[in-house]
């Protein structure tokens, strides 16, 4: 008995799947350190790069247009955390304690080298074509 004859209803199934691909790599790097009892300190460093083929123009040469992940690739990035714990209202009462202590001020600062771009066409008669290509030795009017 086959499957299509239990469920009426049951048709061919198709399966669609892609070939893109993403990869991320990177080298993280992080020193933590509490300066007393009231200041913590952290800073984070990432090294990474991300590459893909998700601006297929050509679908027939999938890897012709490899490269750096637009708006996703940033290779260089530093972060630093800094955490002040407030001394007020540590040794008042309890209510004092309890609803006015244990306030922090907290700062996260990240600077981060800029990411990739990919050049486009942007006119109306540029028809399926969504990169510029150049060729050595040919002028535009030529291609």
């Amino acid at each position: 008995m086959c499957i299509r004859d239990s469920y009426q209803g049951f048709s061919s199934i198709n399966a669609i799947s892609t070939r893109l691909w993403q990869e991320w790599n990177g080298l993280e790097a992080q020193v933590k350190h509490p300066v007393n009892k009231s200041v913590y300190v952290a800073a984070t460093y990432t090294w990474s790069h991300d590459t893909s083929n998700n601006g297929v123009v050509d679908p027939y040469h999938l890897n012709r247009f490899r490269g750096n992940a637009s708006g996703l690739n940033y290779p260089q990035s530093f972060a630093v955390t800094v955490l002040y714990k407030l001394p007020f209202f540590e040794h008042g009462n309890q209510f004092e304690k309890l609803t006015m202590g244990g306030w922090s001020i907290n700062d996260i600062s990240t600077f981060r080298s800029g990411s990739s771009i990919t050049p486009g066409v942007s006119f109306s008669t540029s028809g399926l074509t969504s990169r510029p290509f150049v060729v050595p030795g040919l002028s535009l009017i030529h291609i």
